[in-house]
């Protein structure tokens, strides 16, 4: 406690500092986890430093803020162990007031509710983009990897005032073993860069992620031996899961056309491991219709017909 007392003094004597440059991140300059994951050891929910740094006010009419995992472009709510995905933090200013600068913090655990000590899920994927980091636990002060920013970010949209966006976009790569719900957790934290500790405004939300539930026994597997790629369910309305085999590691493009041959969707490109893959595919923006997956692999290409309801 009396490390985490002298940390709060020394963020208050530093705030006249950091509000000239903006930090670098809080967790790399103050230790702290904000996104509310992880309630031990005095860890904020939210970017108030126990009242250190920035008057903030907490509204969600103010500042809302959402996440995504998007899949090849997508929004999706599942996920298949081993894939890669885009996990979006996007903040929007609904309110007058000019807040140009922003920073945040992401993080990712298994189940869906806070804890008093949380287990990482997954990995955030490099390379990251410009002007974030990686900062990995940090003994008595937090239990998770965060994502933040390196140093403080402009408006993403807009000029800082009413619409302006706030959003970044980091590759996360889902856990291959563990099962169960993974959930993200984000806040943003939007200033109006005045030098001061005063109409700063801040907020954090997370998202539930549910785990595809993958075919279990040989014979689920049967088919994909036989005819190389598999589409189910086939017809489809929201969701597919596209898996194929691959005797060894290969280039690969994985996309969907229309019936004149038109692409629609790419879903993968590049080089895959030796053995069966798998793909869980957001449809629901598909129009009614007839198309068709394709798979180029090891120097052959291989079809499946996917009907949309």
């Amino acid at each position: 406690m009396k490390k985490r007392t002298i940390l709060y003094l020394a963020a208050f004597a530093a705030c006249s500092v950091v509000f000239s440059s903006y930090y670098t991140g809080v967790a790399t300059t103050f230790g702290l986890d904000c996104t509310g994951a992880e309630t031990a050891l005095n860890n904020p929910m939210g970017c108030d430093i126990n009242g250190a740094c920035h008057t903030h006010t907490l509204h969600q009419t103010w500042i809302n803020v959402d996440l995504e995992l998007d899949s090849a472009g997508v929004p999706t709510t599942h996920y298949t162990g081993g894939m890669t995905y885009s996990v979006k933090l996007i903040g929007t200013n609904t309110t007058n007031d000019s807040l140009p600068i922003f920073g945040f913090q992401v993080t990712s655990i298994f189940g869906d509710t806070a804890a008093p000590i949380p287990t990482n899920a997954g990995t955030w994927t490099t390379p990251f983009p410009f002007g974030t980091h990686y900062s990995p636990p940090q003994t008595n002060n937090f239990n998770l990897g965060l994502m933040e920013q390196n140093p403080a970010h402009s408006v993403t949209t807009g000029t800082g005032r009413l619409g302006s966006t706030y959003v970044v976009a980091i590759n996360w790569t889902a856990p291959v073993t563990g099962s169960g719900d993974v959930s993200f957790w984000g806040v943003v934290n939007a200033v109006n860069n005045d030098v001061a500790t005063t109409g700063d405004n801040f907020n954090f939300n997370h998202l539930v992620i549910r785990k595809w539930q993958q075919p279990l026994g040989v014979s689920a597997y049967q088919p994909l031996a036989r005819y190389k790629l598999s589409v189910f369910p086939n017809p489809a309305t929201e969701y597919i899961n596209i898996n194929y085999l691959l005797e060894k590691p290969s280039m690969v493009s994985l996309k969907i056309v229309d019936l004149m041959g038109k692409e629609v969707m790419v879903i993968s490109k590049g080089t895959a491991n030796a053995g069966i893959q798998f793909n869980a595919v957001n449809v629901a923006w598909l129009s009614r219709g007839i198309y068709y997956v394709m798979l180029n692999a090891e120097e052959k290409q291989y079809s499946e017909k996917l009907v949309i309801q």
